[in-house]
C-alpha cells in the first residue's frame, strides 16, 4: 500500500540518514552505531520481501469493497475529502498499531521495530518476517464509506513517509506542534522502556488520538529504548521468532492445545504459563537473561558491508 511513493521518498530518507550520522560524529554521541544499522537495514530488505502479499491483500480486498459495497463514491477532486481521508487512515493507524502492541500474535511482527536499545532514522526501515498481519482489516471501513483506492493508496503511503523523520534522538521539543501532530519527542516515548512510558504514544502522524483515547505520554525524562530485556543477538531472524519463542517458553506448562493457543492472544505482560498479569512484559523480556553485545567490526568490513548494502539499494529502487 505504500509502494510508489516510498521509492521516490527513499532518496531523502538516505540523505536524512547521512545528515544524522554527521550530527552523532560532530557531538560525539553514541546516537548512532554501524551494528544496529545494518541490522535495521537487513530487517527491513526482509520486510520489504515478505509484506508483499499483505500489500496485495489490502489492496485488493480495499479495491474489492469500494467498487462493490462502497456505500458513497466520494469525489476525489475535494480537498475536504483528502483531509478527511488523512484523519481517518491516521485513526485506522492508531488503532492497528495499538492493536499490535497488545496481543501477543500481532506483537510477533511489530517487535522487531522495537528491539533495538537506539532510537536513530533508519529504525523506520525495521520490521518483522510477519508483517502487519492485522493491519489490512482496519483500513477496510475507509473503502466502506467510499474513498477511492488510489486516494487510500496516497495517503497511507504519506501517512508512513511522515513517520520517518520522528525516529530521531537528534531532534528535540517543537512547542506548539507537538500539541496536535506526532513528533521525535512524542515517538521517544513511545519506543521508551521505561515504566510510564510503555504502551504510550501510538499515533501515525496526529497525537490526537492518543490524548483522545488515553495512551498519550509527555518526554519528561530520558527513554531508555528497546524491549525489558535488550535482545542479545544480530541475527535478524532469530529477532523475527523471539516473541513465538518467549510465549512458547512461558507456556511451557500449559497442557491442552487450546490454552497454547490462547496464550498467543493475551497481552505481552501476561504470563502464558498461568494467564495473570505481571509487573512485567512476559514477551517483551528475553527468558535466557541474555545481554545485548556490541561487537566491533573491522573497519574493511565496514566498507565492504556499505557498499554491499549501497548496491542492494540501487538495484532495488
Amino acid at each position: 500500500m505504500d509502494i510508489n511513493l516510498t521509492v521516490f521518498a527513499a532518496p531523502v530518507f538516505l540523505i536524512l540518514i547521512g545528515i544524522e550520522l554527521l550530527i552523532a560524529y560532530y557531538r560525539k554521541s553514541k546516537e548512532f552505531q554501524f551494528n544496529d544499522s545494518i541490522n535495521n537495514l537487513s530487517s527491513g530488505i526482509l520486510e520489504e520481501i515478505a509484506s508483499l502479499p499483505v500489500r496485495g491483500l489490502i489492496i485488493f480486498s480495499y479495491y474489492y469493497l469500494y467498487e462493490h459495497h462502497a456505500y458513497f463514491h466520494i469525489n476525489s477532486h475535494s480537498f475536504i475529502a483528502w483531509l478527511l481521508l488523512w484523519l481517518g487512515v491516521d485513526f485506522c493507524y492508531y488503532w492497528y498499531h495499538r492493536s499490535s502492541h497488545r496481543c501477543n500474535f500481532f506483537w510477533i511482527g511489530h517487535s522487531v521495530h522495537h528491539q533495538r536499545g537506539i532510537l536513530q532514522f533508519n529504525c523506520c526501515f525495521t520490521s518483522g518476517l510477519f508483517p502487519n498481519l492485522n493491519i489490512w482489516v482496519f483500513y477496510l471501513p475507509l473503502a466502506l464509506i467510499g474513498f477511492p483506492t488510489y486516494m487510500f493508496v496516497t495517503v497511507s503511503s504519506l501517512n508512513t513517509i511522515y513517520q520517518f523523520w520522528i525516529h530521531t534522538q537528534s531532534i528535540k521539543k517543537m512547542g506548539w506542534f507537538e500539541k496536535i501532530f506526532n513528533t521525535p519527542s512524542h515517538h521517544r516515548v513511545h519506543h521508551g522502556k521505561n515504566p510510564q512510558y510503555i504502551d504510550k504514544n501510538y499515533a501515525g502522524s496526529l497525537i490526537i488520538w492518543d490524548k483522545l483515547f488515553g495512551t498519550f505520554e509527555p518526554e519528561n525524562t530520558p527513554a531508555e529504548y528497546g524491549v525489558t530485556e535488550p535482545l542479545d543477538s544480530w541475527n535478524p531472524f532469530y529477532a523475527n521468532v523471539k516473541v513465538i519463542k518467549d510465549v512458547l517458553y512461558y507456556g511451557k506448562g500449559l497442557q491442552s492445545k487450546m490454552d497454547i493457543a490462547r496464550a498467543f492472544f493475551m497481552p505481552p505482560e501476561v504470563d502464558s504459563s498461568s494467564f495473570k498479569t505481571t509487573t512485567f512484559d512476559c514477551c517483551q523480556t528475553n527468558c535466557c537473561s541474555e545481554k545485548q553485545s556490541i561487537t566491533s567490526i573491522i573497519h574493511a568490513y565496514k566498507y565492504f558491508i556499505c557498499n554491499y548494502f549501497i548496491w542492494i539499494f540501487i538495484f532495488y529502487f
